[in-house]
């Protein structure tokens, strides 16, 4: 499969979605969409804050901006879209198939909950992508800044990276004091945002134990495949494990599903490579990842449909 088609599937798929989607997260970045529309910058930040009770700024100037060209659902169709092309070239340039690539996408359960509900998060994701797909230390430092401006909670992600290496090409490098000093810039400019919404979550939040196991298992697939060291691996997954106590086992394990991988794509590990009846190692395990995650897919979607919301009936509805 080729870009342009995974592009049209996914936009097409996504516009489909929207059109069931009536409950749920979705209500308020639609009226957000819409209380932004056609104001200067400060009332439309008020009316946008209004709608979302967090100031993640890179999405409020995004949608500010676009509001006034485009309707929401078609807008969000197309990053959808681009999120998917990005993704995609990630896995094909370290080596995945372009039909693992593809499955791992279009059957995937939280690329969907990404993709549809979860608006702010998608933003910031594709920056995150763009920022592992890009080589230059500029382009680099922007998708940083940029993803953790749409979500900082999307912070966590650059882990892998920075557990090893540094921003670099060629010669050129930026410390990692220089980072920690955009993570504490960040952190004092949207703090409270994040606090607020981690204790909101932590307040509803039920403590399931045996959400901990995928993501244990994805602790040890990221340690046994990447080529970097335990301890620049398993202290991330047993602070995402800890997390267990505060976000739903959902959040949990999209979060371990996102990070693992970061562990695995750049790696040089013979693991990798190393084939069975004539398949990549990696590729069967994607292969079988992406089979479990149609599954709950599929009941995703079902939901959509039947109540205008992918987790099930709403207390509070539209």
């Amino acid at each position: 499969m080729d870009k342009a088609t995974l592009f049209f599937i996914v936009f097409a798929a996504s516009l489909v979605l929207f059109n069931w989607y009536s409950e749920g997260d979705l209500c308020y970045y639609r009226s957000a969409y819409e209380a932004v529309k056609g104001w200067n910058i400060q009332e439309a930040f008020a009316s946008y804050r209004k709608q979302i009770f967090s100031a993640d700024v890179f999405h409020f100037f995004l949608i500010w901006f676009f509001s006034k060209i485009i309707a929401h659902d078609l807008l969000m169709a197309a990053l959808n879209g681009g999120l998917a092309v990005v993704i995609y070239s990630l896995l094909t340039e370290r080596g995945v198939g372009r039909g693992t690539s593809a499955a791992l996408i279009l059957f995937n359960y939280y690329f969907w909950v990404v993709a549809i509900p979860a608006e702010r998060l998608k933003v910031a994701i594709i920056f995150v992508s763009l920022f592992y797909l890009v080589k230059t230390v500029t382009p680099r430092l922007i998708f940083f800044v940029f993803g953790i401006l749409s979500h900082a909670s999307v912070a966590i992600l650059y882990v892998p990276y920075f557990s090893v290496t540094r921003f670099s090409s060629g010669g050129a490098r930026l410390s990692r004091y220089g980072v920690l000093l955009i993570f504490l810039i960040v952190a004092f400019v949207m703090g409270g945002d994040v606090l607020a919404k981690f204790w909101w979550i932590a307040d509803r939040a039920h403590v399931e134990f045996s959400a901990i196991l995928p993501t244990l298992f994805l602790g040890f697939f990221a340690l046994y495949f990447s080529d970097r060291g335990f301890f620049a691996v398993a202290p991330v997954f047993v602070v995402i494990a800890s997390l267990i106590f505060f976000v739903s086992a959902d959040r949990l394990n999209m979060l371990s599903l996102l990070v693992a991988p970061g562990y695995v794509i750049d790696s040089n590990s013979g693991k990798l490579v190393n084939k069975l009846a004539g398949f990549h190692v990696r590729d069967l395990i994607l292969w079988s990842v992406s089979a479990v995650l149609f599954i709950k897919s599929l009941v995703f979607v079902v939901n959509i449909y039947s109540n205008g919301t992918g987790f099930g009936l709403l207390e509070n509805r539209c």
